[in-house]
Formats: structure tokens, C-alpha cells, sequence
């Protein structure tokens, strides 16, 4: 699954980088995004060209061993057994995968390895000297998913807003996150609620307070049916017989 990856400005004037062609160049950023939070990826030619590249008449071999070669390259290429894979370089220095990624569990290049196709020894260029990582940039805020808390924070918002009873806000919160209430059956009960009789008596007096209605999981009441002909639980007597049917 493709992740999204931030990109530095420098990243374009990078004398290293601009030894590369314009396609290897695009196939490197594209690379990260497919990379896992070490780094590393399964080298998957014909993959990359069809996810990265599928306009371009490209060569991903030619340009994948111009990335792992040279002076200051920018990809280490290895194998074992069973696959081969993709480091690159110095990852982690440039970016910052978000803390909900999933553990790599390609397994880590070490010397002596099998190295691929095109790679030298010694090679730790990484993705250019320019890219040191900034501690000012938090890509982890807009990868993989919305982190838990904030997410409860917002649904919680909607809910606050829609609620009648505007008391004891931090202590709803708080209830929110422990009951993890869902927001739609939420809103959808509290929509009958806020008009029955029960509610709107005495001002509103008898509204529970918010912890109380989320404690209560009052979310899961079921709505009363009402019968628009009246109360007859007693006989009512017709003007033809003693006693009116009820149909």
C-alpha cells in the first residue's frame, strides 16, 4: 500500500540528485512511497513501472541501477533466498513515517549479503546531503490514518453541538472516549429525543447531562411508538353500541 512521504525543496537542486535523469529521479520519489518504515522494499520491477512510471516509456532496470550505482548512490539492492529487495539509504534521517505503521518485516540488508545486480560496496549516499531530517516537518500527522485521539475529538465535537444540555463538557469527553459511542446511532436517537415530551418539560429541565446520556448508553434507547389515535386503553363508548371497536 502506497504511503505518502514529504519531499524537501532542496530535494530539486541537490547536485547529486541532478546527476540522475528525469525519470530516475521521479522513480526515486516514487519509492519512498512504497517503501515500508525502514525503508525497504520489495524490488518489483514491472510493479513500479506500472504504479510509478505507466506513461513513461521507461526502462525500470536501467534506471533502478542507476540509482544503486556511482560514486553516491541512493538505493542499496540485496537479496536472500527467496527475494530481492530495495534499502534506501539513510530513510529514516529524511523521513518520519507515522508511528501507526506496521513493523517492516523485510528483512534488513547486513554486509555480506547478497547484493543485487549494479550495486558497489560501500555505497551510504542516501537520498542527497541536502535531505537531513527537519524536525520541523511531522509527515506522520497526514499518513496511514487519523490518530485515535483526534478522531474521537471531532466526532465528540459533533456530538457536543447537536446536544441540547451544554453542561459538564470535560467530564462528556472523558465518557466519549470510553465508551466510544457511534456518532450516526448518536445523532439519529438524539434527533426524536430532543422532542419529546420528557425533554422539553419544564424547560428542559429533566435533559440528562452529557456524561450521564453517554454513561447511560442512552444512544441505544429505542424510540417510543406513539399512536396518533389517542390512549385507548379504555373501552370508548360509540354513539351506535355500548362499546366503540378499535380497528
Amino acid at each position: 500500500m502506497p504511503r505518502i512521504r514529504y519531499i524537501k525543496p532542496d530535494f530539486f537542486t541537490d547536485e547529486d540528485i541532478t546527476e540522475l535523469s528525469i525519470e530516475a529521479r521521479l522513480l526515486f520519489i516514487g519509492l519512498w512511497c512504497y517503501a515500508d518504515k525502514k525503508g525497504r522494499l520489495e524490488e518489483r520491477p514491472k510493479y513500479f513501472k506500472i504504479m510509478i512510471l505507466p506513461y513513461d516509456n521507461a526502462n525500470i532496470e536501467k534506471l533502478l541501477k542507476a540509482l544503486a550505482t556511482g560514486m553516491k548512490p541512493f538505493i542499496i539492492r540485496y537479496k536472500d533466498n527467496i527475494k530481492s529487495y530495495i534499502q534506501l539509504i539513510n530513510f529514516n534521517k529524511h523521513q518520519k513515517p507515522h508511528h501507526t505503521e506496521k513493523e517492516s518485516i523485510i528483512p534488513e540488508y547486513i554486509n555480506g549479503m547478497e547484493k543485487g545486480i549494479g550495486m558497489e560496496k560501500g555505497m551510504e549516499k542516501g537520498m542527497g546531503s541536502v535531505h537531513e531530517a527537519s524536525t520541523e516537518l511531522r509527515n506522520g500527522e497526514i499518513t496511514v490514518k487519523t490518530p485515535l485521539k483526534k478522531f474521537n475529538n471531532q466526532q465528540f465535537d459533533i456530538f457536543w453541538k447537536v446536544y441540547p444540555k451544554k453542561s459538564g463538557k470535560d467530564k462528556a469527553l472523558e465518557s466519549w472516549k470510553k465508551k466510544k459511542p457511534n456518532l450516526e446511532q448518536c445523532l439519529k436517537t438524539l434527533s426524536w429525543q430532543k422532542e419529546s415530551d420528557q425533554w422539553n418539560k419544564d424547560k428542559g429541565q429533566f435533559i440528562p447531562m452529557p456524561a450521564t446520556w453517554i454513561n447511560g448508553g442512552r444512544w441505544k434507547d429505542e424510540q417510543p411508538i406513539v399512536d396518533n389515535r389517542g390512549d385507548f386503553s379504555k373501552p370508548i363508548k360509540g354513539k351506535y353500541s355500548g362499546t366503540a371497536e378499535v380497528f
